[in-house]
């Protein structure tokens, strides 16, 4: 059920997250709140298959409510203020990603039914229409493992393997953006990398919005 239903916002209002000032999801005064870091981009070695990860935002309380109404409150109007930040990001530090498509991080099909839509996908799509860039489709999940909350990092690299599968177009020789809304250890998305260069592509840099501090990664964000 989408929020603009009227029987549905007179029980769940929009109203700024932040201020709870109605009309908005996040007003102009609390984006400006927002920390940007300062050009994140991670190349571990032990996500052998990614070749870096740009992550826009500070975790912080606001943008934790930001992506949980997105995500489980169906706020699809949400998904352009994301994309405005990630945008906004990276034309303020001057980077031009360099690639054929955008790709997002899928799930399984049991909790898209669930849910009604990806909510990585609707980033994605959203953001190739700003940059005028192409989405392509065709990354599946193709096993179910459990879930990755309160593993270790090795775990759940462990977890996440042979989990995603290429079933699109050619990839040969192209660079990737790969989207996700949160980044924990990078085991998800280094698996989608592996499928995705298994498949021919020859560069993939992952575009999350934000990656919880450690600390917040043990309480099982």
């Amino acid at each position: 059920m989408r929020l603009l239903d009227p029987l549905w916002n007179l029980i769940f209002p929009i109203e700024c997250l932040g201020c709870r000032l109605e009309d908005y999801w996040l007003c102009p005064s609390c984006l400006k709140k927002l920390r940007y870091k300062e050009i994140y981009f991670d190349k571990n070695t032990a996500l052998e298959y990614l070749d870096g990860v740009f992550v826009i935002l500070e975790y912080c309380e606001l943008v934790s409510r930001l992506i949980k109404t997105l995500k489980y409150r169906g706020a699809y109007e949400i998904t352009p203020i994301i994309c405005l930040i990630l945008k906004e990001f990276l034309e303020k530090n001057e980077i031009k990603l360099k690639s054929e498509g955008i790709i997002s991080v899928p799930l399984s099909p049991f909790r898209e039914r669930w849910r009604g839509f990806n909510q990585s996908e609707l980033i994605a799509r959203e953001l190739a229409n700003i940059t005028g860039k192409n989405v392509l489709l065709g990354l599946k999940r193709v096993k179910n493992r459990p879930p990755q909350a309160g593993l270790s990092r090795y775990d759940r690299l462990r977890n996440m393997k042979g989990c995603f599968a290429w079933k699109g177009q050619r990839l040969k020789g192209k660079n990737l953006i790969l989207i996700d809304d949160v980044m924990t250890t990078g085991s998800t998305l280094n698996e989608c990398a592996r499928a995705l260069k298994t498949a021919g592509a020859r560069k993939v840099v992952g575009l999350v919005l934000a990656r919880p501090s450690a600390s917040l990664r043990t309480n099982g964000m």
